[in-house]
């Protein structure tokens, strides 16, 4: 459970760094609370870069191999390529918003581990759905989270 908080942290830091936003909503487990618009955007986007972590690590495990074991956003890319067809020059000429948006149907709190579920079932999240109107690339960081997934 600890490599989840530390993964979803520092996934909080990193988008609160890009985003400029000062105060990062501490995870209270269990306790709910209100929530400011910027809040609520940050977190409701560190829940969707953690999903996304997860269901990367889980296709690395799947598909990955000695030689190529889909680091990084080649994962995402392969991903992506094994639910389309699309070709890679296709699928690496689009931004990383449109790539979520290829794999929205995936990115939801089912798609979790049973372990990383009941993670996500403690913390405090907004019950609205306020989010930020762009995906900036600097927020995802995979080889600063790869160190927690590592551990999964």
């Amino acid at each position: 459970m600890n490599t989840y908080l530390s993964l979803w942290d520092t996934i909080s830091q990193r988008v609160a760094s890009v985003r400029n936003i000062d105060n990062i909503p501490l995870s209270i487990l269990g306790v709910q609370r209100s929530w400011t618009l910027e809040e609520t955007q940050l977190v409701l986007r560190v829940l969707q870069i953690f999903i996304l972590e997860n269901i990367l690590h889980e296709h690395r495990q799947k598909h990955g191999t000695l030689m190529e074991p889909l680091s990084g956003s080649k994962a995402l890319d392969h991903k992506i390529f094994m639910k389309t067809n699309w070709t890679f020059n296709e699928i690496r000429s689009m931004s990383l918003e449109d790539k979520l948006l290829v794999l929205h149907d995936e990115i939801k709190v089912v798609s979790l581990s049973v372990e990383a579920q009941r993670f996500i079932a403690k913390q405090s999240l907004p019950d609205i759905s306020i989010i930020f109107e762009d995906f900036q690339p600097k927020e995802w960081n995979h080889g600063e989270n790869k160190v927690f997934l590592d551990l999964l």
